[in-house]
């Protein structure tokens, strides 16, 4: 089993496809009025569907390509799982019924669109995630109905809160609490070959990408909101944020497993839960000291006045220490400079005894020999 695609709802087809299309770099590969599918590598599919009155925009259902439908189908009804079949006129079979979390999933027997051919992209369909009250129960039934195969060593620190599902190419990632507030879907994530390209691209669109740090494998990640209120999170290569002109992939990269490459967003959905309450809280503390205080204004004021006062004790205790730093070091430099002055005046003392010494040596001499000539005369 692997999957086959994700349907998403949209207000406004032509914008959406657009904007993967154009701006994220997914292919189109068919459009009718009310339906565009677009392709990512390794065969990742996003259908795009125009929203009526009874749909919500976002996600609609998730879509899996199975071998063996009737095992499936049989396992779904012994589950007490209401399953609704349709046949196609080619042959095709496909049942829908609802998933964990309210998530309507579909099961075809073959791909109902054609993916072959057409040029490699940049994109694919990385991760999809889904948020759930009970992870354990959504384990069971993706792994032990559908039978996907529940990825070894994901967790987070073994926290069971974060599983992945291995679904071909693409993972199924189930959260006990996500990021965002929907019911049953969070995300989707896409890996791109040039993340430098992919935000450029999303900046001149008007999109606000949120950067996170670099893990140890150079990877990145980054998210933004999408068209009809989908969160989408891109991971790539750090190197291509760094250097565009740089090929990270020159074959001394070594590409990291899927582990590896997920323990990143881990950390980061980590630091998140911990941070999201935190200002949550903070807001509500603000919000009730403002209905608390009519003198809103003032205090702001005062408190402003402080800060700034606080920042002027700062700015003059500084002014000062560097002062005295100065100072010290012109005495130093002035003290030094008298040393080496006195040194010379010593030395050229010296030369000048010496000279002194030689010319009164001399003149002794001459004395000498004139007392000596006078005697002898």
């Amino acid at each position: 089993m692997h999957l086959r695609g994700i349907h998403l709802v949209t207000d406004n087809l032509e914008d959406s496809a657009n904007f993967y299309a154009q701006t994220l770099g997914l292919k189109e590969i068919e459009r009718e009025s009310d339906i565009v599918a677009l392709q990512g590598k390794d065969i990742s599919g996003l259908l795009l569907f125009l929203k009526d009155a009874d749909v919500d925009e976002g996600l609609d259902h998730i879509s899996f390509t199975v071998e063996n439908l009737d095992n499936i189908v049989q396992k779904l009804e012994d589950a007490d799982v209401d399953v609704r079949l349709k046949n196609y006129d080619d042959g095709t079979r496909v049942a829908h019924f609802e998933g964990p979390e309210n998530v309507t999933i579909g099961l075809a027997t073959a791909d109902l669109l054609d993916t072959s051919g057409g040029e490699e992209t940049e994109i694919r369909i990385y991760r999809f995630v889904l948020k759930t009250d009970d992870v354990e129960d959504s384990i069971q039934f993706y792994t032990q109905v559908l039978g996907l195969k529940e990825i070894e060593g994901f967790s987070y620190e073994d926290n069971e809160d974060y599983v992945g599902l291995q679904a071909g190419n693409i993972i199924i990632v189930l959260l006990s609490t996500g990021w965002f507030e929907s019911e049953g879907f969070d995300r989707i994530d896409f890996e791109v070959d040039n993340l430098y390209n992919t935000v450029q691209k999303l900046e001149a669109a008007d999109v606000d990408v949120d950067l996170g740090e670099v893990n140890e494998h150079g990877w990145c990640w980054g998210f933004f909101g999408g068209p009809d209120n989908v969160k989408i999170g891109l991971v790539g290569l750090e190197q291509t944020i760094l250097d565009e002109e740089t090929d990270s992939q020159d074959g001394n990269t070594e590409r990291p497993s899927i582990v590896e490459k997920v323990r990143f967003w881990e950390e980061q959905d980590r630091i998140n839960q911990e941070l999201i309450p935190r200002v949550i809280r903070q807001n509500e503390l603000l919000t009730q000291h403002i209905a608390e205080h009519d003198n809103l204004q003032q205090i702001l004021s005062d408190t402003m006045q402080k800060a700034l006062s606080e920042q002027a004790q700062q700015y003059e205790s500084a002014l000062d220490t560097a002062q005295k730093q100065l100072n010290e070091t012109h005495e130093q430099i002035t003290q030094k400079a008298l040393s080496e002055q006195v040194e010379n005046l010593r030395q050229e003392a010296r030369q000048t005894r010496n000279r002194l010494t030689a010319i009164a040596a001399g003149s002794a001499i001459i004395a000498i020999t004139a007392l000596i000539v006078a005697v002898l005369a």
